[in-house]
C-alpha cells in the first residue's frame, strides 16, 4: 500500500514571484547575523591554544 502527500506540490515560480514580508526579511537579516557571530566564535575558540593542565 501506498502513502501519497496531500500537500501540494511546491512552485519555486510561485514562491520567487511573491514578495517577501517586513517579518520575513526580519527573521533571515537574524539568521544571517547569528550566523556570522558564529563563525566569529569558532574563529576566535581556534585561534585560542586549548589549555594543558
Amino acid at each position: 500500500m501506498q502513502m501519497f502527500s496531500r500537500k501540494p506540490p511546491f512552485d519555486l515560480a510561485e514562491f520567487l514571484a511573491k514578495p517577501a514580508t517586513p517579518a520575513e526579511i526580519r527573521k533571515a537579516s537574524d539568521a544571517r547575523r547569528r550566523h556570522a557571530e558564529y563563525m566569529a566564535r569558532l574563529a576566535a575558540a581556534r585561534e585560542t591554544p586549548a589549555k594543558t593542565s
